[in-house]
């Protein structure tokens, strides 16, 4: 496979119209569409159009990928469910931008690694030797959850975006990591995907994560039960009528984010590191890796040898 180049676009707040759906068919003619997904490959050629552009008009969230090592992801969030300025504390690099376009905030993650092997490609992929792929489609599908969690108030995927920056050798020794949020040595899939398409170093999450924060990033009935009982009456009506009659799929997240024990910017900070540090306990966290590693190997060719004789 000499050159592939893969788009997928989805709307996940609200499904595009006739028309909407119409206009971007105008940009390819080639694209899967529907009023809800946007999917075109190239192997030859490329696509026309302007991704931030319809991510500004149209799309929730984007992945672009190409075999010369190239990754990108594009999220879209309403203003109020992720101000500006709390965004704009951990996207400080080239690799995490972040911007708001009239009444939304979007962050740009990517991952330039030209001189990434076409093997690994292949097999994060599972291209075949014609160009087809068991998993290409269902990258942003899973990507796609975690910014529901965003919006709900989960800023894993925030602290993320930061640490692609460091692993990326964007930031400075002395430059200090935002707040650790909760729940980051136990990531669901949506953000193991995440991580992994875009290449940020296990053993550096591992190494932020040992810290162990208390509490828990997801909301339960135990503990939802009780702060709801202090809702007042008119938002849970509020919220009620939405889910009856609108649908609306902000309702959900805007009562987690609700129900949460404090915002992001009412967080106390807890003592943060440097980068500096954070690169010399990421050193610690893989040769530990490795000596585990290691001991399993042994582990199992004592198993092995034991069987055979």
């Amino acid at each position: 496979m000499s050159e592939y180049q893969h788009y997928q676009f989805l709307a996940v707040d609200r499904p595009l119209t006739s028309e909407q759906v119409a206009e971007i068919r105008k940009l390819t003619s080639r694209a899967a569409l529907t009023p809800t997904t946007f999917v075109n490959r190239y192997q030859w050629g490329d696509f026309k159009g302007n991704c931030d552009q319809l991510m500004q008009r149209y799309y929730d969230v984007h992945l672009y990928f190409a075999n010369w090592g190239y990754r990108k992801v594009i999220l879209r969030w309403p203003a109020d469910q992720l101000p500006l300025h709390v965004a704009a504390r951990y996207c400080i690099g080239e690799s995490a931008d972040v911007r708001q376009h009239e009444g939304h905030v979007l962050m740009t993650l990517v991952s330039d690694d030209e001189n990434g092997e076409l093997e690994d490609f292949n097999d994060l992929f599972d291209f075949d030797d014609y160009g087809d792929s068991g998993r290409d489609e269902e990258w942003l599908p899973s990507i796609a959850e975690a910014r529901l969690d965003v919006a709900a108030g989960d800023m894993r995927l925030l602290y993320l975006a930061w640490l692609l920056c460091l692993h990326n050798d964007e930031l400075n020794d002395d430059d200090v990591e935002p707040t650790l949020p909760p729940g980051l040595a136990a990531l669901p899939d949506s953000l193991t995907d995440l991580a992994n398409f875009l290449r940020i170093d296990l053993d550096l999450i591992t190494a932020a994560s040992s810290p162990s924060l208390h509490g828990e990033p997801e909301l339960t009935p135990t503990t939802c039960e009780p702060r709801v009982s202090t809702l007042p009456e008119t938002d849970k009506d509020a919220t009620l009528v939405c889910l009856l009659h609108d649908a609306d799929p902000q309702a959900v997240p805007d009562l987690r984010r609700g129900l949460r024990p404090a915002h992001p910017d009412a967080i106390p900070l807890d003592p943060r590191r440097t980068v500096a540090q954070l690169r010399a306990a990421m050193q610690g966290a893989t040769a530990e890796r490795l000596t585990q590693e290691a001991r399993e190997k042994d582990r199992t060719r004592a198993r092995r040898t034991s069987t055979s004789t």
